[in-house]
């Protein structure tokens, strides 16, 4: 949860090869940036795999949905 109560990009390890990506809403600023960095924090720490979670995601920008 973000400080404004909404939910954002958040990332975590699941185990020691899979990371996970939770995405609850599309319009945060620079989500490709967030993307990256959250991908690769996960893989330095070794992740191998990626869960990418968008349940309770409202949808948002057409733009910002593939990158």
């Amino acid at each position: 949860d973000a400080p404004d109560g909404s939910v954002h990009v958040h990332h975590r390890m699941v185990d020691s090869d899979t990371g996970y990506i939770g995405i609850g809403e599309e319009d945060v600023d620079e989500m490709g940036l967030e993307m990256a960095k959250a991908i690769a924090d996960l893989t330095a720490q070794g992740a191998k795999r990626m869960i990418v979670d968008l349940r309770g995601n409202d949808g948002g920008d057409d733009v910002q949905g593939p990158k």
